[in-house]
């Protein structure tokens, strides 16, 4: 049980992977939707984290 204790605690991550199509539009959402997120906690953990995978044609309109 002392094994359990030092290992690190798990967190689910919630991945969602952006089709092809992305505009430049469903970026500036995405932006809003991200800017609105605030982590959510219960008991000073967040319960998920949130990875977004855009196509690799928006990537640099992201990195602005």
């Amino acid at each position: 049980m002392a094994a359990q204790k030092n290992s690190p605690k798990i967190r689910a991550l919630v991945a969602g992977n952006w089709k092809m199509n992305g505009s430049k539009k469903d970026l500036s959402e995405l932006r809003k939707l991200v800017t609105a997120m605030k982590p959510t906690k219960s008991g000073g953990q967040v319960k998920a984290e949130v990875m977004i995978c855009p196509p690799a044609t928006l990537l640099p309109r992201m990195a602005d």
